[in-house]
């Protein structure tokens, strides 16, 4: 079966337990900025959005230049809290981002072929590193954007820029697939915007609607980017550092913790095709 091609898909693997058929009892779905936010007063979002929409043009030639090693866990909690399930493991990771004419970018992910062990009910998210390309042309429009003022966020001096899904565009961002089902992801969230270098730093997202058809209540998506630089090379990159996954699904707190490091610099180029669009797998 062929899936639509989208940066971020997530996969959810359909042996689901019986306990994770029990009603939800979830926090609010977002609505909070980090810990270190505070909030000063209005900004200017018409100067401010160009310059981010150019940064994310450069982000996806990042994202072609590095390997990474990934340490990557999953846990799955029940409706009270409780640790149920936890695995963890390393890998070597490259990320690749392709646009084919006017189509919408499309990340995939390649590992060394060491597979993370899962458990029943896990999720596992594709693409969440580029979660940035919210900002890319390819996808800009589909959003509201306002900004909520100049904001001190972990000692940086940063614009809040808060975004929501148009409900009048179509949705080509985010997927959410079980088994032969394929669901649209509509989203909304804030990202924290560098004031002198126009660079993403922090993204959170949630999302706009539950999914009562796969019992999806809750989505919350949290990334940081940061600068890499290469010292041999004499070149700066700025690339995703950690993200983390929440959701409540079906009874279940699910929860996957991506964090990228030892770096190192390649080049892919941009002509070179790789591969075809993204393929789902499901156990």
């Amino acid at each position: 079966m062929h899936w639509p091609s989208l940066p971020f898909v997530w996969l959810l693997l359909l042996q689901l337990a019986p306990a994770l058929l029990r009603t939800p009892t979830s926090p609010p779905n977002g609505g909070e900025s980090p810990q270190g936010a505070k909030l000063v007063s209005s900004c200017p979002i018409e100067a401010i959005l160009p310059r981010v929409t150019s940064q994310a043009k450069a982000f996806v030639e990042n994202m072609n230049r590095f390997t990474a090693t990934e340490v990557l866990e999953r846990e799955r909690l029940d409706r009270k809290g409780k640790l149920k399930d936890k695995v963890s493991g390393r890998t070597h990771y490259v990320a690749t981002v392709r646009q084919m004419g006017t189509e919408v970018p499309t990340v995939e992910e390649h590992r060394d072929g060491t597979r993370l062990r899962s458990f029943d009910g896990a999720i596992e998210a594709i693409g969440i590193a580029a979660l940035a390309l919210i900002f890319h042309p390819s996808h800009f429009e589909e959003f509201d954007m306002k900004c909520e003022g100049p904001v001190d966020w972990n000692a940086h001096s940063t614009w809040q820029v808060y975004f929501q899904q148009r409900l009048d565009h179509p949705a080509t961002m985010t997927g959410f697939g079980v088994g032969s089902s394929y669901f649209t992801i509509l989203l909304k969230g804030s990202a924290w915007i560098d004031r002198d270098t126009y660079q993403l730093l922090h993204l959170e997202a949630d999302l706009l609607e539950p999914i009562p058809a796969i019992g999806l209540n809750v989505l919350h998506q949290s990334v940081d980017y940061e600068p890499v630089t290469f010292s041999k090379n004499d070149t700066t990159l700025w690339l995703p550092r950690k993200a983390d996954v929440t959701a409540d699904l079906k009874g279940s707190r699910l929860v996957e913790r991506h964090t990228y490091k030892e770096f190192r610099l390649f080049w892919v180029g941009t002509t070179q095709k790789i591969g075809g669009p993204i393929s789902f797998l499901s156990n």
